[in-house]
């Protein structure tokens, strides 16, 4: 192979180098102890972090027990995710974010995925508009009657958000 050859070969090995990084994605990483928000938002080092695929109810946002009471699910749900981390670091990674600037993430301490687990616990729904990825999740909650699902009756959270107050049984 001739000189030339080989130069032609290294400039364009280096174009494709140079297209490759500059139009992947990057993930970005935090790692911590995290401060609890809400059922999906923590901060890590004044830094929030939205968790990926889930939704989980607005801090106001009220459901109804299976005695019909009204209760605060979405501070129950932000109780839960506290003592779920308790002061163990996490590590969170993700390639966007939302509105307010929040990382959207996957988050976990060591093998165990959070943003999973509330699903699994029930205080938070899959948030199919980002995936499937936890609706495995959602739906043993459900089949258990854990969380959300072991009331009479709750609003999903995005339709909380969008002004809906009609309790109807869950799904």
């Amino acid at each position: 192979m001739g000189k030339e050859k080989i130069n032609i070969i290294i400039a364009f090995c280096f174009v494709i180098a140079f297209f490759a990084s500059s139009s992947s994605v990057h993930a970005e990483e935090i790692v911590g102890k995290a401060k609890v928000i809400a059922g999906d938002l923590i901060e890590i080092d004044g830094r929030r972090v939205r968790l990926y695929g889930i939704d989980a109810p607005d801090l106001d946002q009220i459901c109804l027990s299976k005695k019909g009471e009204e209760y605060k699910c979405g501070d129950h749900a932000k109780r839960h995710l506290a003592v779920m981390i308790g002061r163990l670091p996490l590590t969170c990674k993700g390639e966007k974010k939302d509105e307010n600037g929040a990382l959207i993430a996957v988050c976990s301490i060591r093998w165990l995925d959070i943003n999973e687990n509330i699903v699994f616990d029930g205080w938070a729904l899959a948030y199919r508009e980002h995936g499937d990825d936890y609706v495995r999740a959602e739906l043993a909650a459900k089949a258990r009657h854990q969380g959300l699902w072991r009331g009479s009756a709750f609003v999903t959270p995005w339709e909380w958000r969008a002004g809906a107050r009609d309790f109807r049984k869950p799904r």
